[in-house]
Formats: structure tokens, C-alpha cells, sequence
């Protein structure tokens, strides 16, 4: 992220998670808020409330940070995605979606897709 923003990269999307808290991470988020970068953050792909248990990096406090759950083809959330009022912010398609793959084009699923 401190990489990113030093060379004024204006927004990042972050399509991975897990593991716990990091005050480093709090700080550089912080910082990069400071510069008007927005951090785009994957909500996790176990089915679980990001409010009762914290995924981080969408679980973090900041006001740059935006995290994104997955939806179904009938806009619905996905079984998968975590969810979460107080820290996911929005929802987008994640079901089945047909992308590239480094060996052609493959569908995939998750809130990384």
C-alpha cells in the first residue's frame, strides 16, 4: 500500500485476506487516507458476519477503505460471501464469473472473482 500511494496511485483493489489485526497495516491505511487513496478489500469467501468475526483487511477502521461482498446472478448474497452491515460496503457480482485465467478464460466464484 505505502508503494502504491508513494508513486500517487489513486486507488488499489485488494483481492486478498486472513490473518489478524496489524497496527502497520492500521498506520499505512491511515496514511494512504490521508492521501486520498481508496483501498478496495475483498469481504472473504467463508459465509461468516465480518461485524461478529473480524476478516481483515475488511474489518479495518478507515475511512478510505472499501469492502466489497459478492452477489449472485439473481443479486442476492452469495452462500459464500461474508457479510456484514457495520464493515462490508457494497455488494457486486461474484457467482460464476467469466474471466481470464493465465491458461484462457475460466468461471470463477468468490469475492475475489
Amino acid at each position: 500500500l505505502d508503494y502504491a500511494v508513494s508513486f500517487g496511485v489513486p486507488i488499489s483493489s485488494n483481492s486478498w485476506g486472513g490473518g489478524s489485526r496489524s497496527a502497520a497495516m492500521q498506520s499505512a491505511l491511515a496514511s494512504a487516507s490521508e492521501m486520498g487513496h481508496l483501498f478496495i478489500v475483498a469481504a472473504g469467501n467463508e459465509g461468516k458476519d465480518n461485524d461478529a468475526n473480524s476478516m481483515y483487511p475488511c474489518s479495518y477502521e478507515a475511512d478510505n477503505l472499501l469492502c466489497v461482498a459478492a452477489t449472485t446472478s439473481s443479486d442476492s448474497i452469495a452462500s459464500y460471501s461474508n457479510y456484514g452491515p457495520g464493515h462490508v460496503d457494497i455488494a457486486a457480482p461474484g457467482s460464476d464469473i467469466y474471466s481470464t485465467y493465465s491458461e484462457g478464460y475460466y468461471s470463477l466464484t468468490g469475492t475475489s472473482a
